[in-house]
């Protein structure tokens, strides 16, 4: 099973989630969105998913995938250091 985590919970992200949560060999682990009224961020808790306000406790989940829904390349930047 791969642990996959989501940077990113609008409307991108929320459709990412939907589509890799019918995925079955794919857990996702948490999403990252500070918004709580985010698409995304509505979906996860509504299916029990952490949604977490900053990218920085998702190492307690030990994805072994994130994926940046944002466009904000520094933060996939600083995330492969």
């Amino acid at each position: 099973m791969i642990k996959v985590a989501i940077i990113g919970g609008n409307v991108g992200g929320g459709t990412l989630l939907s589509f890799l949560r019918e995925e079955p060999e794919i857990h996702i682990s948490a999403i990252v969105e500070p918004s709580d009224n985010a698409p995304g961020a509505v979906l996860a808790r509504k299916w029990g998913i952490p949604v977490l306000k900053e990218t920085e406790p998702l190492k307690r989940y030990s994805p072994d995938l994130i994926i940046n829904m944002t466009d904000n390349n520094r933060l996939s930047e600083r995330l492969r250091e």
